[in-house]
């Protein structure tokens, strides 16, 4: 089943007139669903109906894809303009069609007036769709496969094309198997149209446009020999198994975590020294720059052309503002230090160069996790230095 998707976008819109959009648009949306009049969309296995979701001044519909369905949505639209006095802004919505011919979404808009975009399935990537697989792309360049951490497992192979996706083997079958894709009659067959297992016996069921022979009969038998390797439950619809994770069930966090220990982990020396576990993620990439000198003070900002009044340390005023001086020797903050190295019987604080003060962990005499806190108190410290001397910058301006 195809769905499409409308953003509906209000203009001029305050807060009591938002809440009267959000009771108007449940009840009428239930009562049109309840009716027949508007079809949503059965989402997960307990097939949860989903025809809305509502945002500050945005509201997302979800819908079968057809001209009745769209029409009679577009009249909810209406009827709301009528009983409020607002106005839906059709020109700045959009219609998205999910597997849907672009062609035919775009007549489909016009019949609205709403704006159109397409998706990745059988048109160029615009918009949304353009975002996302950007950003898959970036990560894998980054060495995180994202958009080959996707694997489709096989249940009854109703909902998963035979030839054009990627389900068993190496690649999809149509590149494996070109010469039997050739002879296929209906290259948009399912897996169940073609092959099905069950107790372990296979069964297929072919539609050539002639019978296969020489290097064709050749790739069948391969391609049967393959099908040794399928898996799948007839009980069950075809579903997504996400790579990264055992339980193949997707998440933002732990997607988040990959990137953090991929991204950072390229800048770990041996002993994790931008890694520090008992600080917040904000401080751990705080240090990083400070250590690689990626910090915004004057000098660097000098080197890069910008015309600045002054590049002497705003704090003391002695020196040329560099990430060493800003961090460590400044006067105003050395007494910091000395205090902190006190504090933790470490020694003396002999001002030096940045990667001697905050790139060791471990102080004399002291267990691993004394070492990592020893570690977090420093890198803290700096941070808080850093947001003063932030914080007079702005007091200056």
């Amino acid at each position: 089943m195809v769905r499409p998707l409308m953003n509906s976008h209000l203009e001029g819109v305050c807060d009591k007139e938002i809440h009267y959009l959000l009771f108007f648009s449940s009840l009428s949306t239930k009562a049109a669903i309840e009716k027949g009049l508007l079809k949503g969309v059965e989402v997960g296995e307990d097939k949860v109906l989903v025809s809305h979701l509502q945002y500050a001044d945005d509201t997302i519909f979800f819908g079968e894809w057809n001209r009745l369905n769209t029409l009679n949505l577009r009249n909810i639209l209406k009827c709301f303009e009528l009983s409020s006095g607002l106005k839906v802004n059709f020109q700045k919505s959009c219609l998205y069609g999910v597997g849907v011919d672009f062609s035919d979404a775009s007549r489909m808009a016009r019949h609205i007036g709403c704006q159109v975009e397409g998706d990745n399935l059988h048109s160029p990537p615009i918009g949304i769709w353009n975002n996302i697989i950007a950003a898959g792309v970036a990560m894998d360049e980054i060495q995180v496969p994202f958009t080959h951490s996707f694997i489709k497992t096989i249940g009854d192979g109703g909902s998963t094309s035979f030839w054009q996706e990627h389900w068993i083997g190496s690649d999809k079958l149509c590149n494996l198997f070109p010469r039997l894709y050739r002879l296929e009659l209906n290259q948009n067959a399912s897996v169940k149209d073609r092959c099905c297992k069950l107790n372990d016996e296979l069964t297929t069921s072919w539609n050539w446009s002639r019978i296969p022979s020489g290097r064709t009969y050749d790739e069948l038998h391969r391609l049967v020999e393959l099908f040794n390797t399928l898996e799948c439950n007839n009980n069950n619809s075809d579903t997504w198994r996400w790579a990264f994770v055992s339980s193949g069930v997707f998440t933002v966090k732990k997607l988040t975590v990959i990137l953090d220990e991929q991204i950072l982990g390229q800048y770990t020396s041996p002993q994790n020294t931008f890694r520090n576990n008992l600080v917040p993620k904000k401080v751990e990439i705080f240090i990083w720059r400070a250590l690689k000198g990626r910090l915004p003070v004057k000098i660097e900002l000098d080197k890069r052309g910008i015309d600045l009044h002054s590049v002497r340390c705003p704090l003391c005023d002695n020196d040329l503002e560099s990430v060493e001086h800003t961090l460590i020797s400044c006067k105003c903050v050395e007494d910091i230090w000395c205090r902190i190295y006190k504090w933790w019987n470490v020694g003396s604080f002999v001002p030096s160069n940045i990667s001697d003060v905050l790139g060791e962990d471990n102080p004399p005499s002291t267990t691993k996790f004394g070492g990592r806190l020893w570690q977090a108190i420093k890198w803290i410290s700096a941070y808080l230095i850093w947001k003063n001397r932030n914080n007079l910058m702005l007091d200056l301006v």
